[in-house]
């Protein structure tokens, strides 16, 4: 059998990148029908430069070929790592994982090692950030606290400004006001979860004269209950995609409790599911829901699922190039349920087996003007739905009058019954 000779010249140091790759020498040619048997060069590829604590990133150490070697892992000169930087598994692919006490905000050197030849390694830097960011308004500190469980920050404008993408601002119950040292708006940037321990028991008042949260792409509300003594025009601004679950707004805003908003550049398609908003504090003013556009082209298309929405002006409102999906909900006791803007051809809600596929459900009952007002031209989808009279039993008119159903003022159509288009 025929062998291969190598021979491993001395390494040379090559900063590449982030990384630090120690290259050695290539095979000799005595026999080219054999491939490498140690790598020309070590690199570690990582998914990226930044590592979240009690989260596992991946790690890989490559060859100059692109193959993989059996490496020994090290975390700031430590085989395997430690408990206080972090540990690494002798693997390749490697899975590193930041314990809970890393030190968040600093950086662990991570280092492969060729297990045939140490003096072959690569070396990579990974910044430790926080998975989850703590706030507590009676033990916490904006001072002192850097957001651990044992030090948790005192007001979610602390939390929020010290968050990255893919964090959980978590909120523990309390009140959380001008008092404590908010700062609203509260801006809920790409990728976190702001979420509160229960909506019953997390409270967030607003004071400012825009909007209490302005949620960007990507960004998650949850599990609190938005108070407005302050005045504030919206409680919660979505502009992108995003999730907005288990809100609880019982007070009155100047505009509305909840807008998803199209503007000249981009369609609004937040997810909103399981809220209440019921204005208890000044019954028949202001909005529920405001589900639109600046133009005609981009809107809202928002998904409304299982909210109750009572006490307002308006119930639900749509304007522009809006189509969203709402299933599930109960619109009641409004002045009227839902309504849109007049001579908008761009509105096309889906309440109920349209082309956005609602399955219906929605209760739209007991609105003291009407309960759904199409003031458009167009032909809007709401299927098995329960109206005052019953699954079947609306009562239509052209004109709005209290005590019906359905009103179409524009020569448009609001299917509310299990009949197709004529």
């Amino acid at each position: 059998m025929k062998t291969c000779a190598r021979n491993l010249m001395t390494g040379t140091v090559v900063l590449l990148g982030a990384a630090l790759m120690l290259q050695g020498c290539s095979s000799s040619d005595d026999c080219p029908t054999c491939g490498p048997s140690e790598p020309t060069g070590l690199t570690i590829e990582t998914s990226g430069e930044r590592v979240q604590v009690t989260r596992e990133a991946l790690l890989t150490a490559v060859g100059a070929d692109s193959r993989r070697f059996v490496v020994d892992w090290y975390v700031d000169g430590v085989l395997g790592g430690s408990d206080t930087t972090g540990v690494i598994t002798q693997t390749n692919p490697a899975t590193f994982t930041a314990p809970f006490d890393a030190p968040v905000g600093e950086t662990v050197v991570v280092e492969a090692r060729l297990a045939s030849d140490s003096a072959v390694a690569a070396i990579d830097t990974l910044t430790v950030l926080f998975d989850t960011r703590y706030v507590d308004a009676a033990e916490g500190s904006d001072g002192r606290g850097d957001g651990r469980w044992t030090s948790p920050f005192k007001t979610i404008t602390a939390a929020l400004a010290a968050a990255a993408a893919e964090d959980t601002v978590h909120v523990l119950p309390g009140t959380y006001d001008e008092a404590l040292g908010e700062q609203p708006p509260h801006n809920i940037f790409e990728g976190i979860w702001l979420r509160g321990s229960h909506r019953d028991s997390c409270i967030v008042v607003g004071s400012n004269d825009g909007a209490c949260f302005i949620m960007l792409d990507g960004a998650t509300v949850s599990d609190l209950t938005i108070r407005n003594p302050g005045g504030c025009n919206i409680g919660i601004l979505s502009g992108f995609g995003g999730l907005i679950r288990s809100i609880v707004i019982n007070d009155v805003f100047d505009d509305s409790a909840i807008r998803s908003y199209g503007d000249l550049s981009t369609l609004s398609t937040v997810v909103i599911e399981d809220c209440v908003l019921v204005n208890t504090q000044a019954p028949g003013t202001g909005r529920g829901f405001e589900l639109i556009g600046s133009s005609a082209e981009y809107g809202s298309r928002a998904t409304v699922r299982g909210c109750e929405i009572s006490g307002w002006h308006t119930g639900m409102y749509l304007k522009f190039s809006s189509d969203p999906l709402v299933e599930h909900c109960e619109i009641t006791g409004n002045g009227y349920g839902v309504d849109t803007w007049e001579e908008d051809v761009e509105t096309n809600p889906d309440f109920g087996e349209g082309a956005r596929g609602s399955e219906g459900g929605n209760t739209i009952l007991g609105n003291s003007v009407a309960d759904f007002v199409n003031r458009t031209p167009t032909w809007i989808f709401a299927r098995r739905n329960f109206w005052d009279g019953g699954f079947e039993g609306a009562t239509e008119c052209i004109e709005v009058l209290p005590g019906c159903d359905v009103v179409n003022t524009n020569g448009g159509v609001v299917e509310w019954c299990d009949c197709g288009p004529q």
